[in-house]
């Protein structure tokens, strides 16, 4: 998505400040409008279609609300941010009833709102793409042409064109025949209406076509009565494409659907995530102060270290969930894949999750000369670090967490939409734990999903900030999981230039060669 397509409406009665927002817009290569008050913002929105406004609340003749609301009625499809140097509950929620994508404080960075804005036009983007892939499955629902034959006793009568057309026999090779021989496979047959006398019966099947291909089909029967015989009349549907087009508007209702309580959140937590974590850093501070201060044979020095702990925790939270709602900026340089595994065994990250987990067994099998890929070191080490503590959680801290590097070549995937085909680079983490259940995979990096206990296991967020990270860089995560154990797999692309591919780690007590063998760092 580039911005030079895209106009935005700058209203703000604040000179300065509109002229420097449109400089900066405009730097970015948008089409820049500004208005320094209501009835401006009128007058331009009377001749003008805007992608996206950012919008002041505090306006000389008008509320900013009040802009919202017209925006809403008319103009639906325009993202709306809005910035404000008094923000409130009240305010914020008065912006959402109005449908505002974001609300932002003054004074703002200027690279998070532009991160905002992206994400606020690529929002826009996929509202519009669902409603097209609703009205192309309205369209195609109306247009598909229907095969009919009719048949008596189990066998074909009489075809039209399109029968022949969608399973690829002509007239003369299917007349006399039996449906179930050549048509439909008799064990997909499942009724999908209860029979009712003089209506059609609605069945589902798979049809086999003369290539030998199969095909999701609809059956329509109906019984016709003679003089002298009862035939049946069948009309057929191929339902590929209509299945294929409501798969596309169930994804993109998915992404919609998990954008919401991030946006929602990141409203409310935007706002106070400063001042908790000043309350918290006072809390800390006091916990610690205390813990000096009292003998070693004191028995609620324990209460003063769970107190820590439970600050930690929620100060993580607060992190995570401005990680996830506003992402940070990722500055991507060509990186060894081994190298970043190789630099988690040294991190604080690791040596804590050694402390936590004695038992737990964490190795590297790493690919000897592992292409380089394109990526920011700080996130490619954080996503590794949800997938180890999400993998050490799963084993319950006694079992085995495997690292692995290596090359492949990948083709294009409907279900990794972002995924570049041709050679990448995989990054697995694998536990030896007992397995994640099926009906919990399709929600497995849903915000605050998780199936451990509550408050007992990080913040529910790491897998979806992993998500993020792989969406980020252009790549893909796949989840491979039963009894014995949970894969996650990602897949960056590789990094193609004039420059000779990075040379890896030859460490042998954290890279793997040809022969398979792996070693544990131990520290």
């Amino acid at each position: 998505m580039h911005p030079k397509n895209h106009s935005i409406l700058v209203v703000d009665d604040e000179g300065s400040l509109c002229a420097s927002l449109a400089t900066l817009l405009r730097t970015a290569g948008y089409h820049v409008t500004s208005a320094g008050s209501g009835m401006e913002a009128f007058q331009a929105l009377k001749h003008q279609q805007f992608h996206g406004v950012l919008l002041d609340l505090n306006l000389p003749d008008t509320s900013g609300h009040e802009v919202a609301g017209l925006l809403k009625e008319h103009h639906p499809d325009t993202i709306v941010i809005i910035i404000t140097g008094e923000p409130s509950v009240e305010s914020a929620i008065r912006a959402l009833r109005n449908s505002a994508y974001d609300f932002i404080r003054k004074p703002f960075d200027p690279d998070q709102l532009l991160r905002t804005l992206e994400r606020g036009l690529s929002h826009r983007e996929t509202k519009l793409q669902l409603r097209a892939s609703e009205e192309r499955f309205r369209q195609l629902a109306a247009a598909t042409w229907e095969g009919i034959f009719t048949y008596e006793e189990g066998k074909i009568i009489e075809v039209n064109d399109q029968l022949c057309s969608i399973f690829g026999y002509s007239e003369n090779e299917l007349r006399g025949r039996e449906i179930f021989d050549l048509l439909f496979d008799p064990a997909s047959i499942r009724p999908v209406s209860p029979t009712v006398e003089g209506q059609y019966k609605l069945f589902t099947a798979t049809g086999r076509r003369k290539s030998g291909d199969v095909f999701p089909a609809e059956i329509r029967i109906r019984s016709l009565q003679y003089p002298d015989q009862s035939i049946s009349v069948a009309a057929v549907r191929d339902m590929s494409d209509i299945y294929k087009a409501v798969r596309e508007q169930q994804k993109l209702q998915e992404q919609l659907n998990r954008s919401k309580p991030l946006r929602l959140l990141g409203e409310v937590a935007g706002m106070v995530a400063h001042d908790l974590n000043n309350i918290m850093t006072g809390m800390y501070s006091c916990a610690e102060l205390l813990q000096l201060g009292l003998p070693a044979d004191i028995q609620c020095s324990e209460e003063v270290v769970f107190i820590q702990q439970a600050i930690r925790r929620a100060n993580s939270l607060v992190q995570d969930l401005l990680f996830a709602i506003r992402g940070a900026a990722a500055q991507k340089r060509p990186e060894n894949i081994n190298k970043i595994v190789s630099a988690y065994f040294t991190s604080v990250e690791y040596h804590e999750l050694q402390k936590r987990y004695p038992a737990l067994e964490i190795k590297a099998e790493l690919h000897s000369d592992p292409a380089s890929v394109l990526c920011s070191d700080p996130h490619i080490s954080r996503l590794l670090t949800n997938l180890v503590n999400n993998a050490a959680e799963a084993c319950n801290g006694r079992g085995t967490v495997t690292i692995h590097t290596g090359n492949g070549h990948l083709q294009k995937d409907d279900n990794c939409p972002l995924l570049q085909e041709g050679p990448h680079v995989t990054l697995a983490v694998r536990d030896n734990g007992p397995g994640i259940r099926i009906e919990d995979q399709e929600k497995i990096f849903a915000p605050f999903f998780s199936t451990k206990e509550l408050g007992r296991s990080g913040t529910g967020l790491g897998l979806t900030i992993v998500k993020q990270i792989v969406d980020d860089h252009g790549g893909c995560i796949e989840l491979h999981s039963d009894d014995s154990g949970t894969e996650f797999v990602v897949y960056l692309a590789e990094h193609r230039s004039g420059d000779a591919q990075l040379s890896c780690l030859t460490d042998p007590a954290a890279t793997k060669g040809a022969d398979g063998l792996s070693a544990r760092r131990q520290y």
